[in-house]
């Protein structure tokens, strides 16, 4: 009887030996786990062509709110081909990024929706990244425990990284079960890989700053060094955007400033066209931005962000009280 357990002892272990790794994998219904995956889906490629509207996308009228302000932007690659990607309102760019014909960009969407079934593929973005960046690049959902959903990276929180929500203010939410934008250098060899984040954007949330709370009729405005304007004064939009009267500013540093009344545009030389409602801007790039150009009290008021992203000034930044906007030296 001993012998007789002894080779059903031996008999079992050679058929746990001889089961296959995969079946390993499986759960207790016999189906193959899944690899873990992204939340997101992502198209690299060269920008082609770029589209203001496109009215055959939605040929009966019809489509989602606001559509009429979508970007088309046409992409080639060489590993995956063609594809259309589309830049609604709500797609978050990267260091508000303008974005050229030629320029080279990485289109995040969600992996699981639905698209529609066209050639070349359609891809509406969420997150776009423009260009190459020194540090890693990471955009993910990440878990409870900070793991990306793919199972590639954990972040090991610490005070010197920057947590800012999309409109580049502080943000001092929670990260766990959200959608990341991590940028680091340095990480471990492990799975997942475990690093520091340098700083963290969280492009469905917005930042705050109380030292905002002062800008009104008191702000300064100042520009090309020590010109103090007399202007509509500023104001912070419900998003936490600083407002700037547009007219103002751009003819104090050298710009023709034309309105339409009819299209609700306004257009300064140099080919910089902006419409009223249309979180799109249009100069050297095209800039996207969550907040549109809006007209208060006759006035047109833009986000300071414009000076810089779309009129490529080197400094508009807020400090004590005053708006500044030159091309003095660089500030950080």
């Amino acid at each position: 009887m001993r012998g007789l357990k002894r080779f059903l002892g031996m008999l079992l272990a050679f058929c746990l030996l001889c089961v296959p790794l995969s079946a390993l994998a499986e759960d207790e219904t016999g189906i193959e786990a899944a690899e873990p995956a992204s939340w997101f889906g992502a198209y690299t490629g060269t920008v082609t062509e770029i589209s203001k509207s496109e009215a055959q996308a939605f040929p009966e009228g019809g489509g989602p709110v606001g559509w009429q302000n979508w970007v088309w932007l046409s992409a080639e690659s060489a590993e995956t081909g063609a594809a259309t990607i589309v830049v609604t309102d709500s797609t978050y760019i990267l260091d508000g990024k303008g974005i050229a014909v030629g320029d080279v960009i990485t289109a995040y969407y969600p992996a699981n929706e639905p698209m529609p079934a066209i050639e070349p593929p359609q891809y509406t973005a969420e997150i776009i990244v423009v260009g190459d960046y020194e540090e890693f690049v990471k955009v993910d959902l990440f878990d409870e425990n900070l793991v990306s959903a793919d199972n590639k990276l954990k972040l090991n929180m610490d005070e010197s990284t920057v947590i800012t929500g999309r409109n580049g203010l502080l943000y001092d939410g929670p990260l766990e079960g959200r959608k990341l934008i991590v940028v680091y250098d340095i990480s471990t060899r492990s799975i997942p890989a475990l690093t520091t984040p340098i700083r963290i954007i969280v492009p469905d949330a917005f930042g705050a700053s109380s030292c905002f709370d002062q800008i009104g009729a008191d702000t300064q405005i100042v520009v090309d060094v020590d010109m103090v304007l007399t202007a509509p004064a500023p104001y912070l939009s419900e998003e936490g955007y600083i407002m700037v009267p547009l007219r103002a500013v751009a003819e104090a540093l050298g710009y023709t400033v034309t309105w339409d009344n009819a299209l609700k545009q306004v257009t300064l030389d140099g080919g910089v066209r902006l419409r009223i409602g249309s979180g799109i801007y249009f100069g050297a790039h095209a800039v996207f931005t969550d907040v549109a150009p809006a007209l208060m009290d006759g006035h047109t008021y833009v986000p300071l962000s414009f000076f810089k992203q779309v009129l490529g000034m080197n400094n508009a930044y807020f400090f004590e009280n005053t708006i500044v906007i030159n091309n003095g030296e660089l500030m950080s």
